[in-house]
This record gives structure tokens, sequence and C-alpha cells, in this order.
């Protein structure tokens, strides 16, 4: 079933006609006449977008590792959690994705990649303190969820926070990188194509499937990826209540950066990473 045009507050209005243009029945002609519905890409855009950043990490991170084993001599359980494997790897990786987002929206479909991907910042300024701040109030609800629902102790992702050094690394690249091509994928180009669909089967599926992407990183605990459906869902309904990715990324950035202010805080300036999970 056709998805119905898409509108909100941050959506750009259709150009006015301009005088002169055209005679009146081609106008009315043109007003009663279909638009065109979603973003013109289709699964199998999607499929290559995913597994390009799968194959891309996997095989720059091997790289990565090789050399640091080679300089280093480390064990591959050392290397699994080094960022100077991980973040260089995933950084290349993020870059590979963008360019081949890139190539599918500007020259096989032939429109400006930020407006296709809904890149649309609101007319309204006073709108964007209120998104941060609302990225801000999710992280402090799901934090105060983590202490009624059976959260695991330790999970997956604490390997990474080694070293304050590490700690530092891993939250720049979760305030800004990760947001951006997260957005870019599960609510430029994922939603868009779900939403042919129904709005709500798209918020549901891509709620789905940003927690199934993160299940990994909390060992698949069910009470830390229903968590993360519940994020997922705020980022996707602020996609479409708005008609733009650019509310999610906000959201997004600030619900990460108030996680690792917390955590900063926490273990004392990054010194104290053995706090983790007490």
């Amino acid at each position: 079933m056709p998805a119905e045009p898409e509108a909100g507050p941050w959506a750009p209005l259709p150009p006015e006609p301009q005088p002169g243009t055209g005679s009146a029945p081609d106008s009315l002609a043109a007003e009663r006449s279909p638009k065109p519905q979603g973003p013109g890409w289709s699964g199998w855009e999607l499929l290559v977008i995913a597994v390009t950043f799968v194959v891309t990490n996997f095989c720059f991170g091997a790289v990565a590792a090789g050399y640091v084993a080679h300089r280093h001599h480390e064990t591959l359980d050392q290397l699994a959690v080094d960022v100077r494997v991980i973040v260089p790897a995933q950084v290349l990786a993020y870059l590979v994705t963008f360019l081949v987002m890139y190539l599918v929206v500007a020259r096989i479909y032939g429109r400006p990649f930020w407006a296709g991907v809904k890149w649309i910042w609101p007319e309204k300024a006073s709108l964007v303190p209120g998104m941060v701040l609302a990225g801000a109030l999710l992280a402090v609800a799901i934090g105060y969820l983590e202490t009624v629902l059976p959260m695991p102790s330790q999970v997956p992702f604490q390997r990474f926070f080694t070293t304050a050094g590490s700690a530092f690394i891993m939250g720049i690249l979760a305030v800004f990188a990760a947001p951006l091509m997260e957005e870019l994928f599960f609510r430029g180009f994922l939603y868009p194509v779900l939403r042919r669909w129904g709005a709500v089967l798209a918020v549901v599926l891509t709620s789905l499937a940003f927690a199934a992407v993160h299940g990994a990183q909390y060992g698949w605990a069910w009470a830390a990826v229903l968590l993360m459906f519940v994020v997922g869902a705020v980022l996707t309904l602020a996609r479409a209540w708005s008609g733009s990715i650019v509310p999610g990324f906000l959201i997004h950035g600030a619900y990460n950066l108030t996680l690792f202010t917390a955590l900063y805080f926490a273990t004392g300036h990054f010194h104290h990473l053995e706090r983790l999970g007490q």
C-alpha cells in the first residue's frame, strides 16, 4: 500500500508557482497529478549499503589488527577490544559506506544527497535546543529503567573501556560519527522504504532493526535490547513527526553525550574504569 506524503514542521514547503509559467489548466493538472511516493531506492540498495559497512569494517579491522599485532606482538583477544584497531576500522568503514550512500542518492537516483535523505534543518532555530534536551532526558529515562529492569552487570561493550584514552576516543566516536551514520541508514534510508507499507509498521520495524544492531553490544540481554528498541522508537518517531533526520541526529548525539558524561564522572574522569558493572 503506498505511503502518504511525508509532512512535518521541519519539512520544506513546496515551491510557490512562478507567474507566467504554464497555463492555468496545466497548473491544475499538475496539482491533481499524484505525487511520487517513497524515496526512490529499494531494499536492494539498502542491502548493498549494509553489506558494504559489514565487509569494509571486517577488512579494515583485519588489516589494522595485523599491523598492530606485527608491531606490538599482541594476542587476538587483546586486539579485539583495542581502540587502535576498532576505531580506525570503523571510521574507514563509515567513510566507504557514506560514499556508497552518496552514489545511491546522487548518482543512481539523481537527487541532491542531503535533501534526498531528508537532512533538513528547522526554520525555527529554537527547536534545536529542545531536541538536544530531549536526548539528555531520554538518557536519564533509560538510565532509570536500567535500575528497575534485570540488566546484566557486565556487557561486551564495556571491554572497549580499558584506559582513559580509549574511553575518550570511544566517546567521540559515539557522540559524533555513530549518530550521523546510524541516522542516515536507519532513518534516512531504511524508514522511508518501510514506510511504503504504513508509518506505524515502519516505526516498529526500524526500531527493531536498530535494537538488533546494538544487541550484540549488550550480550543480547533482553532488557538491554528492549531499551534499545525504545531508543530506536523515539528516534524514528522524531523522524516521522518532523519529516527530517536532523531531530534524530540531535537526540541521538545528546543521548550518547549524556551517557558518556555520566560515565566520566562515575569512573573518576575515566581513571577508575574498574567501577563499570559494579
